[in-house]
C-alpha cells in the first residue's frame, strides 16, 4: 500500500535585505502558524515585522497571540 506524508514550509523573506526564514512542520494549521511567528519573532528581536499573509483560515485565527514586535497584513481576497 503507497501512503504519502506531506510536510509544509512556512516561510518570510525580508524585503530589505532578502534574509529568508523557513520552517517545515508537519501541518498547516493555527498552532503551526504560531510555533513559525513565534520562531521567526526573536531572530529579528531588533526589528518591526510585517507579514504581508494571503488571508487562509490559519492566518485569521483570533486565536493567534501575536509577538510585541509582529504585525499580519492580509491581502485583499
Amino acid at each position: 500500500m503507497i501512503t504519502q506524508a506531506y510536510v509544509y514550509a512556512y516561510a518570510a523573506v525580508s524585503v530589505a535585505d532578502g534574509e529568508l526564514d523557513i520552517l517545515i512542520l508537519p501541518q498547516v494549521n493555527n498552532h503551526c502558524m504560531l510555533i513559525f511567528l513565534d520562531e521567526v519573532a526573536p531572530r529579528h528581536r531588533n526589528d518591526r515585522i510585517i507579514q504581508a499573509l494571503d488571508g487562509a483560515g490559519w492566518h485569521r485565527s483570533h486565536s493567534l497571540k501575536l509577538p510585541h514586535n509582529l504585525r499580519l497584513l492580509m491581502l485583499p481576497l
